[in-house]
């Protein structure tokens, strides 16, 4: 209920001292010269140098966590870095990894450490989950741009015990603070989706449009960050073209949208189509997307 409500539920999964343990393991498994940015993802897929990894964080997620996650499954187990000195990352929702917008899907985020506000504690607005039939990925502007100040003096910290997680929709809208300190900051992570959907990713094609490809098991979250490094035709299965229909909202209705606890409920129409769409005016693609929300928002 809570979850359904605030977009996020924090739970123990590990006692304080395997976290400590689990901590001081990733610190010594991790490369020495992680680069400074907002976080450092290391994603385990198939690659022999990143197995720990999975020996790390599967038991953790499979044992504590799965349990409490009907008829969902767990995707790539990740480690989070947020480096000694790092700036704060700001508000921001995660891209979209399935089809169907209104289905549930789970970021789990799990400290090996107690989170504190000087070494980079995470921030929600709660009840932000699922407001619009928007298509957040990276590389655009927010759809919440527009209330952006009003929003980031909202956000609240969620101070995690280490051994803790936040798990979270990944269409809520989080952060962290800075890490003021001397010392890298650890969290475990992975997405959850729903067993009966597949993986997706998105990749821009010309005309406002996204091809769509199934990602199975290779997952595609890495490859959001930078699309440009890959040639996604050569990975996976195209399962066909949806149009972008991502825009900034209004800032009375996001706040009236939030104040109501209303979600979108309908499974938002991303059905792609075998061929792009001919080209259309600017204008005329506005026009449709504020359509398509007006139908979203009558029947939500």
């Amino acid at each position: 209920m809570k979850f359904a409500r605030d977009g996020f539920v924090v739970v123990r999964l590990i006692d304080e001292h395997v976290a400590d343990a689990l901590g001081r393991r990733c610190r010594d498994s991790l490369p020495a010269d992680i680069p400074a940015h907002e976080n450092v993802t290391y994603i385990y897929t198939d690659e022999p140098e990143l197995a720990w990894i999975e020996d790390v964080a599967g038991p953790v997620f499979d044992e504590a966590m799965m349990p409490l996650l009907k008829a969902m499954r767990r995707l790539h187990p990740s480690i989070i870095v947020k480096p000694a000195g790092e700036r704060a990352v700001p508000p921001h929702v995660h891209p979209i990894f399935t089809l169907d917008q209104s289905a549930p899907t789970v970021f789990c985020w799990c400290a090996l450490e107690d989170m504190r506000d000087e070494n980079g504690v995470m921030q929600v607005l709660p009840g932000s989950h699922k407001l619009f039939p928007i298509m957040p990925m990276y590389g655009q502007e927010p759809y919440f741009l527009r209330a952006w100040d009003e929003i980031a003096g909202r956000m609240e910290p969620v101070y995690l015990k280490a051994g803790e997680a936040m798990l979270f929709d990944e269409s809520l809208i989080h952060a962290s603070m800075p890490n003021s300190t001397g010392r890298h900051r650890l969290a475990l992570a992975t997405h959850c989706i729903p067993q009966a959907l597949e993986p997706i990713a998105l990749f821009p094609e010309s005309n406002g449009q996204y091809r769509v490809y199934e990602t199975g098991a290779d997952f595609g979250y890495q490859y959001h960050i930078r699309p440009d490094l890959i040639d996604p035709s050569e990975r996976w299965t195209t399962l066909g073209y949806v149009d972008d229909v991502h825009e900034q909202v209004d800032p009375d209705e996001f706040w009236r949208r939030l104040e109501a606890g209303e979600h979108i409920t309908l499974t938002y129409p991303l059905v792609p189509r075998a061929q792009p769409a001919a080209p259309a005016r600017p204008s005329m693609l506005r026009s449709a997307a504020r359509a398509i929300a007006k139908r979203i928002r009558q029947h939500a």
